[in-house]
Parts: C-alpha cells; sequence; structure tokens
C-alpha cells in the first residue's frame, strides 16, 4: 500500500495454477485443462474523504 494524503494505491501480484478467477479454462473447483502458470498484477487506487 501507498498513501500521499487521501489518495490511497494497492498493488499486488497474483500467480497460480488452475484458479477459477485467473485461468481460462477452469471450472469451480479449479479444476481445468489448463495447467500453466499464470499471473495477474492489479493496481488499486483510491480516494478516501
Amino acid at each position: 500500500m501507498i498513501g500521499a494524503g487521501p489518495i490511497y494505491t494497492y498493488v499486488d501480484c497474483v500467480m497460480g495454477k488452475n484458479m477459477v478467477w485467473l485461468g481460462a479454462d477452469s471450472d469451480a473447483l479449479g479444476n481445468g485443462k489448463d495447467d500453466d502458470w499464470h499471473m495477474r498484477f492489479n493496481i488499486n487506487v483510491g480516494y478516501y474523504f
């Protein structure tokens, strides 16, 4: 987390296999044909007043 006054920025990097929200070919239980690693880089900027 990076903060500057009322502005906050959250940065994270997620890596995994057979994740529903990360891989393109997985079901609700994480089962899928795609056995490769996938990565997602997130940046969230918020203004809190």
